[in-house]
């Protein structure tokens, strides 16, 4: 599965077989309603290609002026490549290898690899906490 935003923060949590999404979206502007309307241009965009899930947060406006935040809950023996800047990434008891491209990640017992620009490669393991 591959999940790339640009417009707020993405968290992987384990869950059932199936695929659980929330999006809270948020917005400046110089009402309540132009909040919202400006917040309605992001829309989450899902394929799938050759048996692979890819979810993408787009949308028309600078990321200064809306934001989403991603949360899935997904098996947690499933592959994950992240792709998630300005945002962060939270990572929390998933099982299988993660790829993460972003400025701010926390991991709790998962392998993680950095694709970050500037930042060696290679990879490292985190462990559970206690």
């Amino acid at each position: 599965m591959a999940v790339e935003n640009g417009y707020g923060d993405v968290e992987l949590r384990p869950g059932g077989a199936a695929l659980e999404l929330t999006v809270t979206a948020y917005a400046l502007g110089t009402d309540l309603e132009d909040a919202r309307v400006r917040a309605s241009d992001l829309s989450v965009k899902t394929t799938e290609e050759e048996g692979r899930l890819s979810i993408a947060v787009v949308g028309i406006r600078d990321c200064s002026e809306v934001r989403a935040d991603l949360v899935l809950s997904v098996p947690a023996s499933l592959p994950v490549e992240l792709n998630v800047d300005p945002g962060a990434v939270s990572l929390i008891d998933l099982a299988a290898p993660a790829t993460v491209q972003s400025p701010r990640v926390s991991a709790r017992m998962c392998e993680v690899e950095s694709r970050r620009p500037g930042l060696p490669s290679g990879s490292s393991e985190y462990k559970a906490l206690s």
